[in-house]
């Protein structure tokens, strides 16, 4: 009788482990002739928000940044008798691994070298069939409805049908958002909101989503899912909110009405 308490346990934590809602920044510091540089204080900001992130190179002059809310960041390097480097607009996704590999040149520490990373990056650490869906296609795309999953049919491969334009209702018994994956059926998905569950029990498909203004980035995993997902055999589709920016926008709506009103 213990021990099949105890198996229940385990399995119900199981299902309610979180999905990856961050991404990671890493690379490796090395000099002009290539050699590593372990002890170099990095810093990486968030553009947006201005949150600081510290790091410290290690012995093989490797640094990791984990756990980053997807955005656009700089990262800054200093170390003694090298200028200080800085690289700027860093895109960090949900469940990608960036990679920023750094080079010190000889100086200064108050001298500088200031570069932009590529707007692309590959994720060399996992094997997914993977595309993410960022705020910035929300913002410059034509809005046909307020319903935030539809632009998951930017992904190769990937057919939504919507029902309610937020989501659906277990309580009501209402569908939301669901979707066709590389030819598989509809209720073989599972959609995460903030590294929750989100999805309906009925038949896959989403509970109620927040408002495309609150969302920072959808990634869509189709095919050769790493172990953290394992619920079904189709897609992945992991929403990550944005809640400030969210708000930050209602604020200067609210005090745009109030000038006009004024």
């Amino acid at each position: 009788m213990c021990r099949s308490a105890i198996l229940t346990l385990i399995l119900f934590a199981a299902a309610l482990r979180g999905q990856v809602t961050t991404g990671t920044v890493q690379g490796t510091v090395t000099d002009s002739s290539g050699a590593v540089v372990p002890g170099v204080s990095l810093e990486l900001v968030n553009a947006a928000t201005n949150q600081r992130h510290s790091a410290r190179s290690n012995d093989s002059g490797v640094y990791v940044f984990h756990l980053l809310p997807p955005g656009s960041y700089q990262l800054r390097a200093a170390f003694q008798g090298f200028r200080t480097a800085q690289v700027s607009g860093i895109q960090v996704e949900i469940g990608n691994n960036t990679i920023i590999d750094v080079t010190l040149q000889p100086g200064e520490v108050s001298q500088s070298v200031e570069v932009t990373a590529a707007l692309e990056s590959i994720d060399t650490q996992a094997a997914s069939v993977k595309a993410n869906v960022s705020s910035r296609l929300f913002a410059n795309l034509p809005l046909g409805s307020r319903n935030a999953p539809r632009f998951a049919e930017l992904v190769p491969g990937v057919e939504m049908q919507t029902g309610s334009m937020t989501g659906g209702s277990q309580l009501l018994g209402t569908d939301g958002a669901s979707a066709n994956v590389a030819g598989g059926r509809r209720q073989q998905n599972t959609f995460y909101l903030d590294g929750a569950d989100n999805s309906n029990v009925r038949r896959n498909s989403s509970l109620q989503m927040p408002n495309v203004d609150a969302i920072a980035e959808i990634q869509v995993v189709t095919n050769s899912n790493s172990a953290e997902y394992g619920k079904q055999p189709g897609g992945y589709f992991c929403t990550a909110p944005d809640f400030l920016d969210s708000l930050l926008n209602y604020r200067h709506a609210a005090g745009s009405r109030a000038s006009r009103a004024w």
